[in-house]
């Protein structure tokens, strides 16, 4: 995760535990873990109005740190946190799902939390929360199985796209036949929220142009594949990332209508669990759960490893600060790292 307030500050977890900050954009990194006694990082949030505010959901609970990560204290002692975000015109409301399936949110920071909607099934839980950045109080939410279900099932507990109109209070099922029964991994939101693609694992990837009243299938020139990561330009919607299970990352840029591999830097095995794009320039950052962390400075066309300082590589989660100074990883076993992108 990156800082929103300073692009060159990341964070990175790590599930052994442990987190790990960079200071200048991932090229080295530092321990990050003073406070922090849980194992591997799932969800990396930042604060979009409070510099070196972050939020790490992970397998002990979720964790808050107010000085870039250099200490942590507990927000939440529940573990296993699948989805974690925090609103970017309130820091103080933030929704979360952990391994229960119970959606919860807080208004005050995370000194009390609300459970606001339940698992749909025994097995599900909640992924890919967004928040519309130009309208915060629309949130959506995507109904998720615990583990990856075989290619081309329905998991009986994943019920697509939910979302919500009044900062999380409550929650209605935005599907039509083609979202429907979709085990949704991730997702990314125009800033008018009307534009949206999930990234799911068992119908593709799923795009609406009209804030969810319909959706339509956007998987032309993509493999028969478990799509868990997704991230939209932010200064052009029409490029996306998709990122997969074992097979690699994939570039549009036509808004979905046309996806291909990229060919350069990111292997075709990659498991691309984490996509966050620059929110000014054309650099984009992807995770894999084996090689590390990447970086592309063509908006995704081409690719670099940016492990210098990772003491474990296997990469859950990254997120970028809004003026994009600092760039956050969150490891499978070793904790949050923080890179300085920008001075």
């Amino acid at each position: 995760q990156v800082d929103h307030n300073d692009p060159s500050i990341i964070f990175a977890n790590n599930y052994g535990g442990g987190n790990f900050l960079s200071t200048n954009s991932g090229k080295s990194w530092v321990d990050a873990s003073s406070g922090y006694t849980g194992s591997g990082i799932l969800q990396l949030a930042v604060d979009s109005n409070k510099n070196g505010r972050v939020v790490a959901g992970v397998h002990s609970g979720i964790y808050l740190s107010s000085d870039y990560g250099d200490n942590w204290t507990s927000l939440y002692p529940k573990g296993g946190w699948q989805t974690v975000a925090i609103d970017p015109a309130d820091g103080d409301i933030i929704i979360a799902a952990a391994a229960d399936g119970i959606l919860m949110r807080t208004t005050d920071g995370g000194t009390s939390w609300d459970e606001v909607m339940q698992r749909i099934g025994d097995e599900a839980t909640w992924r890919g929360t967004t928040f519309v950045p130009n309208d915060p109080s629309t949130i959506f939410t995507g109904s998720s199985s615990l583990n990856l279900p075989d290619l081309g099932t329905v998991d009986p507990g994943a019920e697509g796209v939910f979302r919500s109109e009044d900062s999380g209070a409550t929650w209605a099922e935005v599907n039509d036949g083609t979202s429907e029964g979709a085990n949704i991994r991730n997702m990314a939101c125009s800033p008018d929220g009307n534009i949206l693609f999930a990234a799911t694992s068992n119908k593709g990837v799923l795009k609406t142009t009209n804030g969810a009243q319909s959706w339509s299938d956007a998987s032309n020139g993509l493999p028969d594949a478990q799509f868990i990561s997704i991230a939209m330009d932010p200064n052009d919607g029409n490029v996306v990332l998709a990122g997969t299970f074992m097979s690699g990352l994939y570039r549009t840029g036509d808004g979905g209508q046309s996806w291909s591999a990229v060919a350069t830097g990111v292997p075709a095995e990659a498991t691309v669990r984490a996509i966050v794009f620059h929110p000014t320039e054309s650099n984009v950052y992807a995770g894999d759960s084996r090689s590390g962390v990447y970086e592309s400075t063509d908006s995704g066309q081409s690719w670099e490893l940016i492990n210098d300082g990772f003491l474990n590589r296997s990469n859950n989660a990254l997120a970028i600060a809004a003026d994009g100074r600092w760039l956050y990883s969150g490891s499978d076993g070793s904790g949050a790292y923080r890179m300085r992108l920008a001075d």
